[in-house]
């Protein structure tokens, strides 16, 4: 993954996930910080975000009308065990949902992606009834992920939320929480999605999710697969 960014000069960003804290395991903490510090030697600061294993929220400038917000989902949905490690200012998830609202209140007049490791919607593996673990939607943990951002974005949700942890593409219609949801987690692995209402487009195929925001302020997205090894293909924009 480092080699297939090294050479984008700048806003290469890694967001961690279960898999990166020790897949939810008891060395997660020093996992992640292992992580951010080859990341950063090899990509430079600010290429592992949030830092030093804690909450966020981190904010990256996209252009002068759009930032993209960046937390650890993992922590969060995981809070039992990783809420209280590092070296943060944020301890608790009221903490970090009154920092999250100020934010978001300084920056109304801003458009906002979210982004963060475990999707808020989604018509994959995770998000089948008969899952329960809690890397799972249905499961306890889970559920108070997605209480705590619908609580938090309800006076000013994102324009669209981005996550991984499924491996498929997919762009679904948005709600209360989010305005539009995209899954990219087929970069590596994949596996099967199912049909919903909800989506506009989805594939279980290897690839990708590009947003081109473009001068006039407007923002296309595209989905590319590799079908062929060597020759990134357009499937939907």
């Amino acid at each position: 993954q480092i080699e297939t960014v090294k050479e984008v000069n700048n806003g290469v960003h890694f967001v961690p996930g279960n898999h990166d804290w020790d897949e939810s395991g008891q060395d997660g903490l020093n996992a992640v910080l292992r992580q951010q510090k080859i990341l950063n030697e090899k990509l430079g600061e600010s290429s592992f975000l949030p830092k030093n294993g804690c909450f966020g929220p981190e904010f990256v400038i996209i252009n002068d009308t759009t930032e993209a917000m960046i937390l650890d989902s993992e922590k969060i949905i995981n809070f039992s065990l990783f809420g209280q490690s590092g070296d943060c200012k944020i301890k608790s998830l009221d903490e970090l949902s009154s920092s999250i609202k100020e934010e978001l209140r300084i920056r109304s007049n801003k458009r906002i992606i979210y982004l963060s490791h475990h999707p808020v919607a989604s018509s994959g593996f995770h998000f089948r009834k008969d899952q329960n673990t809690p890397q799972d939607f249905y499961s306890t943990n889970y559920q108070s992920y997605i209480k705590f951002l619908q609580d938090t974005f309800k006076e000013n949700p994102p324009l669209i939320c981005i996550g991984g942890h499924d491996h498929h593409l997919e762009f679904l219609k948005g709600d209360g929480i989010c305005k539009n949801y995209l899954v990219s987690g087929s970069g590596s692995n994949i596996r099967d999605v199912f049909v919903s209402e909800k989506a506009i487009f989805q594939t279980a195929r290897s690839g990708f999710i590009k947003l081109i925001f473009k001068r006039d302020n407007s923002i296309s997205v595209e989905f590319l697969t590799d079908k062929t090894k060597n020759t990134n293909n357009i499937v939907y924009s």
